[in-house]
């Protein structure tokens, strides 16, 4: 039997998926996720629980809202913390990430560009959902009331002040689901910020319209975030869907910010408008909105606004 013939047996085709340096790579860090690296993180975080003066922000809205801009504003101008894509490739502690790296610290000015949500490069600002899903399940999206673990809180909590503690700076964190997780972030973080992105529901349906025809091919077919009443969507048709998709996660979003007593300082609100055409303006009273929660952030060293 040839050399050739050999190769391209799919026994040999499989030998050589199990001898690709990548593939060990790739399962060693995943393993190192899931298992050693969130107990390096309970090590990171032990003591006092304190956040002292430095409330994480958690930026919420429906998908295709304005939520990539805001968070690249904000990281652009702001000395704060953040999960970049360089700290997701280390989910089961970014803070280990932030401690060794220190990638962030010294960066290029951001190009806000973006693709469904998706960042490019090291420093790009990352939704981390890997990350997420180490406390909260991945379906159903929405968690009430009722269905908060107060381990899993914890748990959160002790990962919020380790990523804290690794920058020395207020983070912000970026993830649409988190639109369906307010009662247990406010738990587990009371002091938590939240910065709702508000958008024309028309403009981000066609958005969605468009993201669906640019993922799945289709219209038909769902994308991103998932709403409680769920099932209901999925009876309707596709411009519809989108429309109420929208509609539901801001009626979420309002609900249960009254529901879990998140104090009104600790709202901020802006249109995409302003981020687009006003973005100092939101900088200054996001700057303002923090003050008055006992932080005050100072600016980039390298932003590219005189002004600020």
């Amino acid at each position: 039997m040839s050399r050739t013939a050999i190769v391209d047996t799919p026994s040999w085709g499989r030998l050589r998926r199990f001898l690709r340096p990548s593939a060990y790579i790739e399962g060693g860090r995943r393993a190192l996720n899931r298992y050693l690296l969130p107990r390096l993180e309970s090590i990171l975080s032990t003591g006092s629980l304190e956040l002292r003066g430095r409330p994480p922000t958690f930026i919420i809205g429906p998908p295709r809202c304005g939520s990539t801009l805001a968070i690249q504003l904000l990281t652009d101008a702001l000395d704060v913390g953040y999960i970049s894509n360089a700290h997701a490739q280390w989910f089961g502690c970014p803070a280990i990430a932030e401690h060794v790296l220190r990638w962030t610290r010294v960066r290029a000015p951001s190009d806000f560009s973006s693709d469904l949500g998706v960042t490019k490069g090291a420093h790009g600002p990352a939704e981390c959902g890997e990350w997420w899903y180490r406390f909260f399940p991945r379906s159903p999206a929405y968690v009430d009331r009722r269905d908060v673990d107060p381990v899993s809180g914890v748990t959160f909590r002790r990962s919020i002040v380790a990523l804290t503690r690794a920058w020395a700076r207020p983070l912000i964190v970026k993830n649409l689901y988190a639109s369906l997780r307010i009662h247990p972030i406010a738990a587990a973080v009371p002091e938590a910020v939240f910065v709702i992105i508000r958008r024309d529901e028309s403009d981000i349906a066609a958005s969605l319209l468009r993201a669906r025809r640019k993922v799945h091919g289709r219209e038909d077919s769902w994308f991103s975030v998932e709403p409680p009443n769920i099932d209901e969507l999925r009876q309707l048709p596709p411009e519809r869907q989108v429309l109420e998709q929208v509609r539901s996660i801001y009626a979420v979003i309002e609900r249960d910010l009254r529901a879990a007593a998140v104090p009104s300082q600790q709202i901020v609100g802006v249109s995409y408008a302003d981020l687009v055409n006003r973005p100092v303006d939101f900088i200054e009273s996001y700057c303002a909105a923090m003050r008055a929660c006992g932080a005050t952030l100072a600016m980039r060293a390298g932003s590219r606004d005189g002004k600020r």
